[in-house]
């Protein structure tokens, strides 16, 4: 009997931390969002999202692209939910040797979190992968 009082008893903790960590994830402001500085930047790479096991390799973004990707990246103010699926990652590599990696789709840019920042350039993720 004292063992089923004490089951129920964690039981409706654990439900109430699922659901109250829920409400709370749901409720967070957006977090703000880094500008980049273009000299800084080395190189940049784009890789098409599968879900298969098999990898894409990497292609390289022309410098005019890069630059393209940043100016509307630091300009954007639009921060909306982000949905779960992406076409590409694009990695940014800078010259300390850091790295910021970003999921793309359509217009949203995503920096590995909830929240995507809408940019006004619906084919700018297309244009990234076909290096146009």
């Amino acid at each position: 009997m004292r063992y089923k009082f004490l089951f129920k008893i964690c039981f409706i903790s654990f439900v109430w931390m699922i659901y109250s960590d829920n409400i709370y994830s749901q409720s967070k402001p957006a977090p703000k969002k880094n500008s980049i500085d273009i000299n800084l930047v080395d190189y940049a790479e784009i890789k098409a999202f599968q879900k298969s096991a098999k990898p894409i390799k990497a292609k390289r973004i022309s410098k005019a692209l890069v630059t393209e990707l940043i100016r509307d990246w630091n300009n954007s103010k639009t921060t909306v939910k982000c949905q779960d699926s992406y076409l590409y990652t694009v990695s940014i590599y800078f010259q300390d040797y850091t790295r910021r990696n970003f999921n793309i789709s359509n217009n949203l840019i995503s920096e590995g979190n909830s929240y995507c920042i809408s940019i006004p350039d619906k084919g700018l993720a297309n244009r990234l992968w076909k290096g146009k």
